[in-house]
């Protein structure tokens, strides 16, 4: 049986204290947490100063890795559904890929003239507890809501059956096995910071090696909604747009289906 490792980043420790160092179904595996707070180092290099440390020297054989938010939280034993998947793939509990269908648009051609095209949609797959703060959840005026102690949650993505193929997962949790970064010397891209990591590691993993990644059905919240787009993002977002510039792919806030 393989083990399981936890590697995160944290800024703020109350936050990872409430959802990974007191969670029973993460803090039973051992974890790796980066102290963020005085040095706050890019995710990137931290996940890859592991990988090199860890998983290149064979420190750590036969285990999966999950890298995860540390407002990230699994409400169920990971290691148990993990044990059934394939570790010749990338997984994440929330991917997207694009639908078989879009919306019909129009635009305007020399500001007059509407021409219609296919809006492409993207589905979501993996069914999680998305969170919000009281004051964000008030102005989002989802429907169905539900409350836990202080925190609204909601459920977004589909409920998987099965794990299915994804161009991404969301930064908030990639899982990969350890025999796979050994194998192919994966690593993350430090060009990039804060935003679009692990939806390169997937994009890098399928288009250099093959490599596909799934979305698998787990029970687990994520606290931040994640969906401001800042500076920051939309610069990391145009990096990996034109890295992979030969090919369409989807994010969960973003895809390049419609570029052309």
């Amino acid at each position: 049986m393989s083990n399981l490792h936890i590697i995160t980043t944290v800024l703020d420790s109350n936050c990872y204290d409430k959802t990974i160092k007191h969670n029973p179904f993460m803090n039973c595996y051992k974890i790796t947490a980066f102290n963020q707070e005085k040095d706050n180092i890019i995710i990137p290099k931290r996940y890859n100063s592991f990988i090199k440390e860890k998983i290149f020297t064979d420190k750590i054989k036969d285990t999966w890795l999950v890298f995860c938010h540390q407002d990230f939280g699994f409400l169920n034993f990971p290691l148990e559904i993990l044990e059934k998947q394939n570790k010749n793939f990338l997984y994440g509990p929330s991917g997207v890929r694009k639908r078989k269908f879009g919306n019909l648009k129009f635009k305007l051609w020399k500001d007059f003239l509407p021409i219609p095209y296919i809006k492409t949609k993207v589905l979501a797959l993996g069914q999680i507890w998305q969170g919000y703060d009281p004051e964000t959840f008030k102005k989002a005026n989802r429907k169905n809501p539900f409350k836990v102690g202080n925190e609204y949650f909601y459920f977004s993505g589909k409920q998987l059956e099965q794990p299915e193929v994804v161009d991404t997962v969301d930064c908030m949790c990639l899982i990969v096995h350890s025999s796979l970064i050994k194998k192919y010397k994966l690593l993350f891209d430090e060009k990039l910071d804060w935003h679009c990591y692990s939806e390169d590691f997937s994009l890098n993993a399928k288009h250099k090696h093959g490599i596909l990644t799934k979305a698998v059905q787990m029970d687990c919240k994520h606290l931040s909604r994640g969906n401001s787009f800042s500076k920051g993002f939309e610069k990391c977002f145009g990096y990996i747009t034109n890295k992979y510039k030969n090919c369409c792919f989807c994010t969960a806030c973003r895809n390049t289906y419609d570029k052309y």
